[in-house]
């Protein structure tokens, strides 16, 4: 089966080998990389059928879709396995009788060939990629299905992927423990048409059905006289050990008006392994009944895979009504073998009171075959050996019809035996097995060359036993036991196998390391390894013990006395490894338990795993040091990078002390720049950080910074009125600050230069800190005219200067004593005298501005 574009190009066919439609991103596994291997062997056949194949887009249908119209079944036979590389014959087999061979091959790790879908790696699950290419669709989830008979554990693949042409679908299905395909269907949709293609494995000899029953309904067709009832016996019979309590439920279809009424006792049935068991199913029609033919599905279920049906068909029939045609069945040659045309005849079939007008044949391998009334031979050939129930039905002109079954064994020509083998799985291989240790078995290995195995029977040499492909087992005492394992084909040949198994007395204090899995297996120096340790009690009772992981020779880390229960099974301790210190390199990881009292040390040290510890991480500032507001730049390196198919960006976060100042994406060299101003600090050491979120463990690296006291500034300000008369006080304030707060000056001085171009010294006196005072007189007379105000002052080597001025200038009445004058000559002394005080109320005379400014301390 292989897949390609469209010669017209107007849509895109589905390949199977599509990459990352549905991946499961963003959820790392914890499960190690899977081993690509195959899990078939030479011989191993597969039978697909219940196919459809569909093809309604313009033009000839194209691969795959061709491959599967109108096709019968598809066989893949394997016929060898070297290392991962699988090859198989295939053969199609159409309902015209035509036959196509392919051949496929190629690599189950890496999907080389013309291999794709029909065969992956054994035992891959859900997350892994179903081959090792780059791209590989994943495995999307794993389910528990019932496939040629046996419960089986299926990987699935699922995907939808919409083209600008249209949108593809593929489902796929394999069993894990062998990798082979179980089912696949694939379509595309597109506005002008669509098309599909789908097949499900049917028979297989890899793996032997289980247990299970059969179920026949005797006689079928059930007729009944209208007015009276009849009675159709259900048989059970267990198959291949079956045990257990079987329900049946009835649905009674195809009735309408008056129908038949059933009457099922008992509706559940318990079967030992050997057995048959029985249940009546009474079918009463009334006298009213409308004469016709009915289906009653008989289904029967004991748990959710184990189940079976039959069809059950009702006919009543009045009086003196038109009779059923009869059914016969003749066929050569009698025991077939895979693959050769088998002649089915029909011709002793006969209608008393009519004819046929249609033979509808199936052939127990779920293939069917409908010819008209006047065709009475047909044939089709078995892909595998086995008995087949092939089924005919005739119907008649009334449409009244009759049944015929026969058996056909379709044998090889040579029926060999089977080869039965087993393994036998302890909990701490290499070492004695103890009592009440649980010991599995498994007849994987166990092969029938030229059909399949059917059945499965144990015998442990204690009286005990089993059946099935696995069992497992729990001796109650010591000694030497011969476990038998016996086979049957499905030619039933048998074979056996036998082992040898001592089974020795359990120590009364014996815990032993059986695991041990360090994660992650690569850090940078200073994350946490989570070491997983897992320890066995194969002692009598609950013990107490010391655990110690050790990197190489030395000590990483260790529990005391952590309590271990008796179980049969390991039970795990996280041991958690701190590498901050630890020089990079490549380091074994190995695990010890110390139990003062046990008697058998051999197993309290188990060396398995490796980490690599990188180094850490280094951040680099320029420059080390700087004050408020500096310019700085940090530069990341030694980060590690995040690998695998999906390249994850990684943000750094940068902080300062605990403030944070900002991010920056990791390069692919694991480096970073980040460049920032000082933030408002105190003068001293700080810390920079940078913080990567890297799965599964976050990256830390941090340096120092130190903040530096900036220049010293000194400044001052003059602060005085801006205009005075004469005889006032000036009150002049001068305000020194370094760096924009108030400081006392180391040196300070004040003069005063006058209007004539004099000067002079004024003293200054501290009133706060940083604030001084100063007062000045001005002269009743000669005064007027602009003064300087000239501050100067030194800290610390740094000198600075303000200039102040203020203007004195006559007062109003000094300024219109003229027109006073002349006023009081016209209104008179009262007059002149209401003048004056308005003029000293709006204050004209007095009014200065000599107050300060600004205000400090108080």
């Amino acid at each position: 089966m292989s897949f390609m574009r469209l010669d017209s190009g107007q849509i895109i066919l589905l390949t199977l080998a599509i990459t990352g439609i549905f991946l499961a991103a963003g959820l790392p596994s914890a499960r190690a990389s899977p081993t690509y291997a195959p899990g078939v062997k030479p011989a191993e056949t597969a039978v697909y059928a219940q196919t459809v194949g569909r093809w309604n887009l313009p033009g000839p249908a194209q691969p795959p879709f061709d491959q599967f119209i109108n096709l019968n079944f598809t066989t893949l036979s394997v016929t060898s396995v070297t290392g991962a590389n699988v090859s198989a014959d295939q053969t199609f087999s159409y309902t015209n009788g035509t036959t196509r061979s392919d051949v496929i091959q190629g690599s189950v790790a890496t999907d080389s060939g013309n291999i794709t879908f029909w065969f992956i790696s054994a035992n891959l699950t859900t997350g892994d990629p179903i081959y090792t290419t780059p791209g590989a669709p994943i495995i999307n989830t794993t389910i528990t299905e019932v496939y040629a008979g046996a419960v089986r554990t299926l990987n699935i693949y699922n995907a939808t992927h919409v083209l600008p042409q249209g949108t593809e679908f593929v489902n796929a299905w394999w069993d894990q423990a062998t990798g082979i395909l179980l089912h696949v269907d694939f379509a595309i949709k597109t506005p002008t048409g669509n098309a599909f293609a789908g097949a499900s494995l049917v028979q297989t000899n890899i793996w032997g059905p289980g247990p299970g029953f059969g179920l026949i309904a005797f006689p079928n067709p059930l007729l009944i006289p209208i007015g009276f009832e009849n009675t159709s016996r259900l048989v059970f019979i267990s198959e291949r050990g079956f045990s257990g309590n079987i329900t049946i439920q009835l649905v009674f279809t195809g009735c309408s008006g008056i129908c038949p009424v059933p009457n099922l006792f008992p509706d559940t049935v318990t079967l030992a392994p050997g057995t048959i068991a029985f249940a009546n199913l009474t079918i009463h029609t009334r006298a009213d009944t409308t004469p016709g033919t009915w289906t009653v599905n008989v289904n029967a279920f004991s748990g959710p895979f184990v189940s079976n049906s039959t069809v059950l068909t009702l006919i009543a029939v009045p009086s003196g009504a038109d009779e059923f045609p009869s059914a016969t069945i003749n066929f050569n040659p009698f025991s077939p073998v895979p693959g050769q045309a088998v002649s089915f005849s029909s011709a002793g079939s006969l209608d008393p009171d009519g004819f046929i007008v249609s033979y509808n044949w199936t052939f127990g391998d779920l293939t069917q075959i409908v010819v008209p009334g006047n065709t009475t031979t047909v044939q089709h050939s078995f892909a595998l050996p086995g008995n087949y129930n092939v089924a005919l039905t005739v119907t008649d002109s009334s449409n009244l019809k009759g049944f015929a079954s026969v058996v056909v064994n379709v044998v090889n020509r040579t029926d060999e035996p089977p080869i039965a083998d087993f393994l036998i799985r302890v909990p701490n291989p290499g070492r004695p097995i103890r009592v009440g240790q649980d010991v599995a078995f498994d007849a994987s290995p166990s092969i029938d060359p030229d059909g399949s195995l059917t059945f499965y029977q144990w015998a442990f040499g204690d009286v005990s036993g089993s059946f099935g492909l696995f069992a497992d087992h729990i001796y109650g005492n010591a000694g030497n036991y011969t476990v038998t394992l016996t086979v049957i084909d499905n030619g039933g040949l048998s074979a056996s196998a036998h082992h040898s198994i001592p089974v020795v007395e359990a120590l009364v204090h014996d815990v032993g390391v059986v695991n041990t899995d360090p994660e992650p297996k690569s850090v940078v120096s200073g994350q946490p390894v989570f070491v997983g340790v897992g320890l066995i009690n194969l002692g009598q009772q609950t013990e107490n013990v010391d655990i110690t992981v050790r990197f190489d020779s030395q000590v990483a880390a260790a529990l005391h006395g952590v309590n271990v229960p008796m179980t049969p099974y390991p039970y795990f301790f996280q041991v958690v490894w701190d590498t901050a210190g630890i020089a990079a390199g490549n380091y074994t990881i190995s695990a010890s338990v110390f139990l003062s009292t046990d008697q058998n040390l051999a197993n309290n040290q188990l060396t398995d795993g490796m980490v690599t510890v990188l180094p850490p991480p280094v951040l680099l500032v320029t420059p080390s040091q700087g004050s408020v507001g500096t310019k700085v730049l940090v530069q990341g390196s030694g980060f590690a990078v995040p690998s695998g198919p999906f390249q994850i960006s990684v943000t750094v976060e940068v902080t300062f002390d605990d403030q944070f100042i900002g991010f920056e994406t990791l390069g692919n060299t694991g480096a970073f720049d980040f460049v920032f101003n000082v933030p408002l600090s105190e003068v001293g050491p700080h810390q920079i950080h940078a913080y990567a979120e890297l799965y599964p463990i976050p990256v830390e690296a941090s340096t120092s910074f130190t903040v530096v006291s900036g220049p010293a500034t000194v400044s001052l300000t003059v602060s005085v009125g801006s205009i005075y008369f004469p005889g006032d006080t000036a009150a002049i304030y001068v305000l020194s600050t370094s760096n924009g707060s108030p400081m006392p000056a180391g040196t300070i001085s004040l003069s005063i230069l006058f209007p004539n171009g004099t000067s002079r010294s004024l003293a200054l006196q501290s009133v706060s800190t940083g604030v001084y005072k100063a007062s000045y007189k001005v002269p009743s007379t000669n005064s007027l005219g602009t003064y300087a105000l000239i501050a100067t002052a030194q800290q610390n080597s740094v000198s600075a200067s303000a200039l102040g001025s203020f203007e004195v200038k006559p007062t109003w009445l000094q300024a219109n004593g003229r027109t006073i004058a002349t006023g009081t000559a016209v209104i008179g002394t009262v007059g002149a005298l209401g003048v004056v005080a308005f003029a000293w109320r709006k204050g004209y005379f007095t009014k200065r501005r000599d107050s300060f400014p600004f205000e400090y301390g108080g």
